[in-house]
């Protein structure tokens, strides 16, 4: 988790430095309301770039849908208009980049032949 926040404010804080404004306005969006992880996370990012950042700097999030699904703000982002910041499904990220889906493999879970979940490879 400390990993995918550090990555999402490096991202923002990229996209942050073309902009000559005094104090920075940086807009995220999450397809869910304050209880998600999602949004949770965003918060938390928000936070902690307010803390280390040591510049003005102004978080506006766009919750529930406002500005679409998952794959509309992807494209947002990757065109460098309306939303800076987001958490999306790597799935969304596949038109962009051929390394994409790698990171969007699903998850096996070895079982014995009973049935029963096993974490030994001797099952």
């Amino acid at each position: 988790m400390k990993a995918l926040l550090r990555g999402l404010a490096a991202t923002a804080l990229v996209a942050a430095f073309g902009a000559h404004a005094q104090t920075i306005t940086l807009h995220g969006a999450s397809q869910f309301n304050d209880d998600h992880a999602f949004t949770k996370a965003m918060v938390k990012f928000e936070e902690l770039v307010k803390k280390y950042y040591g510049k003005p700097i102004n978080f506006v999030m766009h919750k529930n849908s406002e500005l679409g699904l998952e794959k509309q703000y992807f494209e947002y982002m990757a065109q460098g208009k309306a939303v800076d910041y987001a958490i999306v499904s790597p799935a969304h990220m596949s038109t962009f980049s051929k390394a994409a889906p790698f990171i969007d493999a699903p998850f096996l879970f070895a079982t014995s032949i009973t049935g029963t979940r096993c974490s030994t490879p001797t099952c």
